[in-house]
This record gives C-alpha cells, sequence and structure tokens, in this order.
C-alpha cells in the first residue's frame, strides 16, 4: 500500500547545489507575515504622505518654495510606496534605500505637523515602526530575493 502523505524518495529535480526542487523554492519565495507587515507598514506611509502632499497642495499659498515641498513629498510617497513592492519582491537593494529615505520621511512628517496637520503623529509612528520591520526582516528579504532569482534560473525553468 502506497503512503501518499509520506515524503518523497527520490531527489528528481533537485538542484546540484542546494538539493532542493521547484516546489521549495517556490515556498522561499512567498514572504513571511513580518515581511508582509513591514511592506503592509509602507504602504500606509506611502499614503500619508499623499495626503500631505495633497494638503500641501490645496492650503497653502504656491509659491516656489512650497512647489518644491509639494514635489518632495509626492517623490518621497512614491518611494514608500516602491519600498513596500521592493521588499516584497526580495530587493536587498530596496530595502537600503527605504532605510536611507527614513530622514527624509522624518523631515517630511515634521514640516506636516508644523503645517497643521495632525496625522503627522501617525506618520511618524509609522516612520519609526517600517525601517524598524525592515531591518528585523532583513533575512526574509534575501531570502525571498534568492528563491526568486533561482526560480528564474534556466536550470529551474519547465
Amino acid at each position: 500500500m502506497i503512503n501518499p502523505y509520506a515524503p518523497p524518495t527520490s531527489n528528481e529535480g533537485a538542484h546540484e547545489h542546494d538539493g532542493r526542487d521547484r516546489a521549495d523554492l517556490f515556498i522561499d519565495s512567498i514572504p513571511p507575515p513580518i515581511l508582509k507587515g513591514a511592506a503592509i507598514l509602507w504602504f500606509s506611509l506611502g499614503v500619508f504622505v499623499t495626503l500631505f502632499f495633497l494638503h500641501i497642495v490645496t492650503d497653502l499659498r504656491m509659491t516656489t518654495v512650497v512647489g518644491v515641498l509639494a514635489v518632495i513629498h509626492f517623490a518621497l510617497a512614491l518611494a514608500c510606496f516602491g519600498i513596500g513592492v521592493g521588499i516584497l519582491r526580495g530587493r536587498i537593494g530596496v530595502a537600503v534605500l527605504g532605510l536611507g529615505v527614513t530622514p527624509v520621511i522624518v523631515m517630511a512628517c515634521a514640516f506636516a505637523l508644523w503645517t497643521g496637520a495632525f496625522a503627522g503623529f501617525l506618520a511618524l509612528g509609522l516612520v519609526l515602526l517600517a525601517p524598524a520591520l525592515t531591518a528585523v526582516s532583513w533575512k526574509s528579504i534575501a531570502k525571498v530575493g534568492r528563491a526568486k532569482a533561482l526560480l528564474a534560473s534556466p536550470q529551474h525553468r519547465d
């Protein structure tokens, strides 16, 4: 009688270097919950910075300085969304960018508080949590990136 739940006994389709097959690599390419949490925080931070951009555009007199600040806020919002997507895809360089852009986002949140947007307090909390979770999940980001790179390699294609 054959047990369908028994572990496989042959290593067919396994990669020569690491002994893992395509199914193992697929499982490794799924982001763990802490990485998904970090991405959600980056997306939430992007939403807040987008709202700060709209606050600047609609409430303040448009001068050259205010226009530059609005463009900076919009670029930071796009960066936050990009960082969220990048860490889910396992891109270490994007995680480094996220840690590097954090002080600029702190200044943007402080400016939002100074102009009267109370949501700056919430965004400051997010801007402290998002990089912290990104740093804690550093190994997970690398693991997802390696697994996705191996899955894309010609040895693991069907």
